[in-house]
């Protein structure tokens, strides 16, 4: 095992910037949730090395299993292998650190790339519904269980190809490739799923048709990185799921006024104005995936952040997320109401005690 199987194991989607060192993979921070700076090298030392330059997290798998899965150090030896570790007296293991979260401003995408986004979108949207759009269509509607009013009233899209722009021409500053020639804004084939925000666009994931060994979910470089939410009309209630596409999903099945937050990956933490509208709200269910990562991000994070929380998690028998679930017949909305109502039971309960 390395740093970087690891880090996915654990539910961080990583990207791969450079071939450099063996590799170089960034994502999002699984302790503060900064955007795109946290590193990972798996090829260096004995099973690669991490960094974030904004809150200063370093280390090696050992460090992160302590620091991120509460081990001891013998504890993440015996579990990473490296067990000879513990009776190496020259070795000094480094000491266990507490990082505090503290939701952070999210910064929005320049005018430029907005402009330029939302070109994209439009044409990702008449590629999808043209003839050479029909199978994505049918995957959408079959396996995502989305209807077609649903799919438009969300501006999802596809692109065909792959397409590569100049960085300046959306914005961006120029970052220059192992090589020293300019790298470009990469636009992978696949479904265009935007995060539309007040009209303007604030990020483009796209799930990609042929991955390779790349990510499944490619996020365009220039988005803003704050969870991806509905429109926020002073509900009072937040569902919080992973995927875009299954946020999505309960905005077509759930009838009532709720705000569906998809945070792109289970350790993807609020920004500072959705942590705001989040302390507002009389009931937050989480909803992360049933499997061993969504369950840890509640109680680590979510039940200890935001004292409302209720984990409302999809019943094992009828899969992991809500897709699943729909897919294998499960009434989303009636599972929404029955996790309303234990919210509001629970909350009651607290109240008298």
């Amino acid at each position: 095992m390395n740093i970087l199987e690891q880090c996915q194991s654990d539910g961080i989607t990583f990207r791969k910037n450079s071939s450099t060192h063996g590799g170089v993979y960034e994502s999002a921070c699984p302790s503060c949730g900064g955007a795109d700076r946290f590193v990972v090298w798996p090829n260096q030392g004995r099973n690669g090395r991490y960094w974030f330059r904004q809150c200063g997290i370093k280390g090696d798998l050992i460090q992160y299993l302590r620091d991120f899965k509460g081990m001891s150090f013998k504890e993440a030896c015996d579990y990473s292998g490296n067990e000879d570790l513990v009776n190496n007296h020259s070795f000094t293991p480094s000491p266990v650190k507490v990082y505090q979260w503290q939701p952070e401003m999210a910064q929005l995408p320049n005018e430029l790339w907005q402009e330029k986004a939302s070109l994209l979108v439009n044409y990702a949207e008449k590629m999808l519904w043209s003839d050479e759009g029909g199978k994505v269509r049918a995957w959408l509607n079959n396996e995502r269980c989305l209807k077609n009013v649903t799919i438009k009233r969300f501006h999802l899209g596809l692109l065909r190809n792959d397409f590569f722009r100049d960085m300046a021409h959306w914005g961006l500053d120029e970052i220059l490739k192992d090589n020293g020639m300019p790298k470009k804004l990469f636009l992978p084939e696949g479904v265009v799923i935007p995060f539309i925000h007040y009209k303007k666009v604030m990020r483009l994931r796209i799930r990609r048709t042929n991955p390779g060994d790349y990510s499944k979910y490619h996020i365009v470089s220039g988005s803003s990185m704050h969870p991806y939410r509905t429109r926020y009309f002073d509900e009072k209630t937040a569902i919080i799921v992973e995927s875009e596409l299954d946020g999505i999903l309960l905005s077509q099945e759930i009838h009532d006024d709720v705000l569906i937050v998809a945070l792109g990956a289970a350790r993807i933490r609020p920004d500072k104005k959705l942590a705001d509208i989040l302390n507002d709200m009389d009931h937050l269910l989480i909803a992360l995936e049933n499997d061993d990562a969504g369950n840890r991000e509640y109680y680590d994070f979510w039940k200890k952040q935001f004292s409302k929380s209720y984990k409302n998690a999809i019943p094992e028998k009828y899969g992991k997320d809500p897709t699943e679930a729909k897919f294998n017949k499960m009434d989303l909305n009636q599972w929404y109401w029955d996790g309303f109502e234990k919210s509001k039971q629970l909350r009651i309960h607290n109240k008298l005690n």
